[in-house]
C-alpha cells in the first residue's frame, strides 16, 4: 500500500519538577492513501501530544518521521467524542 505518514520511533518527554514523564514512548505506524485511523485512549495517554506533533505543532523528543508527497497533504483533525449510555430496563 502507498504509505501516505510513516512515523517511526516517536517519543516525548516532558520535564517536571518529579523528573522526566514519558508521554510518547517508542511510537511507529503508517497511514496508507485512502485510510481512515482513529487514536483511541484513556485521558492523558497522549493522543492529542501525538497528533500535535504529526500536525508539526510541536516537536518530538525523538522520531524519525516522513510523508509522502502526494498530491494531496496529510490532514489532522482531533474530534473530542463522549458516549453517553441510557440503560433502559422494563419490567
Amino acid at each position: 500500500m502507498n504509505q501516505r505518514l510513516i512515523v517511526q520511533a516517536l517519543c516525548k518527554w516532558f520535564g517536571t519538577a518529579a523528573g522526566r514523564f514519558d508521554a510518547l514512548s517508542d511510537i511507529s505506524f503508517g497511514v496508507g492513501a485512502g485510510e481512515f485511523v482513529a487514536i483511541v485512549g484513556a485521558s492523558g495517554c497522549g493522543k492529542s501530544t501525538l497528533l500535535r506533533i504529526i500536525a508539526g505543532l510541536e516537536q518530538p523528543a525523538a522520531a524519525m518521521s516522513s510523508s509522502t508527497s502526494a498530491p494531496s497533504p496529510v490532514r489532522v483533525a482531533i474530534v473530542p467524542w463522549y458516549f453517553r449510555t441510557t440503560v433502559c430496563i422494563r419490567g
